[in-house]
């Protein structure tokens, strides 16, 4: 199930094993928040147990323990002790996690937090919670419920620049949401000022900005993330990425959708690269692959000015 379907489906069912994946610390979080609040258990001091990198063994001794004084129990797992090696619970040592999943106790809920996203749970049977991005739409009503219970109101279209000038990441829009606060009506104007854009967002406007041959633009906003304290190589790297995108937009069969899911990003994503990738020749995006490349190696290979490499390279790709 989604995220945003949890608390409906809590309503209606008991799930004694589930599962909590996805991007998005935030929701992750706040899945582990909404599942022990809709149990209300009884003494949670004594039955809400957190487990931190636990051996399988540990894990499931806990599991298997009964509520004291309360109807139900919460177990929750973040990861596992052998996480990150490769084994899942398909691997002998795991094995024990997997029977219990196929036959838990009833009077425990028992939660699996994959925070490092290593697989660890694969193969465990459990009610999967997916806490990737959430959409535009949640972003925007979650930022006008929060100032409302605040006492403050947004602006048409501020919760919207806000959520994509942070990428829809939940964390983040949470500590913005929570600063912009304070100022009573959060409008367009004061996002912009007091938001910094993720670096990839940035991206996307200096992407547009070379496409166009906007020299002002394009060292107006490199000059901005640099200032920022955007790691110079991070910011290559994202070009680099971005350029990658939009050469297979240009010149491969797939649409948006497959692309997004190769690619490992958003449609909204893909549909940015598709749209600027259109200003250019297959032959020249492979050029600005090269020098994007070009600039990464430089950096990782010799002892330069970082920031004079990058804007260099802004400059180069200006003249593809």
């Amino acid at each position: 199930m989604r995220f945003v379907q949890l608390e409906e489906k809590l309503k209606k069912e008991f799930f004694p094993v589930l599962l909590v994946e996805g991007d998005d610390a935030f929701l992750r979080e706040k899945a582990v928040e909404t599942v022990c609040a809709s149990l209300n258990v009884a003494m949670p001091e004594l039955n809400i147990t957190v487990l931190r990198e636990p051996s399988v063994t540990e894990l499931v001794a806990c599991a298997s323990g009964f509520p004291f004084l309360s109807e139900k129990r919460v177990v929750v797992a973040r990861g596992l002790a052998n996480a990150g090696t490769g084994k899942t619970v398909h691997s002998k040592e795991n094995a024990p996690l997997l029977r219990y999943s196929q036959n838990p106790l009833e009077s425990t809920c028992l939660i699996l937090c994959d925070d490092s996203q290593s697989g660890c749970f694969d193969g465990v049977k459990a009610e999967k919670i997916d806490c990737s991005k959430p959409d535009l739409s949640f972003c925007v009503k979650w930022i006008n419920d929060f100032a409302a219970s605040c006492g403050a109101s947004v602006a048409n279209g501020a919760a919207a620049l806000l959520a994509e000038f942070c990428l829809r990441d939940m964390s983040r829009i949470s500590s913005e949401t929570k600063k912009l606060v304070s100022f009573g009506e959060i409008t367009r104007e004061l996002v912009q000022q007091h938001v910094t854009k993720d670096v990839e967002y940035a991206v996307f406007d200096l992407s547009d900005a070379i496409s166009e041959k906007n020299a002002a633009k394009s060292i107006e906003i490199i000059q901005a993330l640099l200032n920022g304290g955007e790691d110079a190589v991070k910011i290559i790297i994202t070009l680099y990425n971005f350029y990658r995108r939009m050469f297979y937009a240009a010149t491969g069969d797939c649409g948006t959708e497959e692309l997004s899911r190769l690619f490992n990003v958003k449609p909204y994503a893909m549909k940015r690269a598709a749209q600027t990738a259109s200003r250019y020749t297959p032959a020249q995006l492979k050029q600005a692959l090269e020098l994007a490349a070009r600039a990464e190696k430089d950096l990782r290979d010799f002892s330069i000015n970082d920031r004079e490499t990058v804007r260099a390279l802004v400059l180069n790709l200006l003249c593809v």
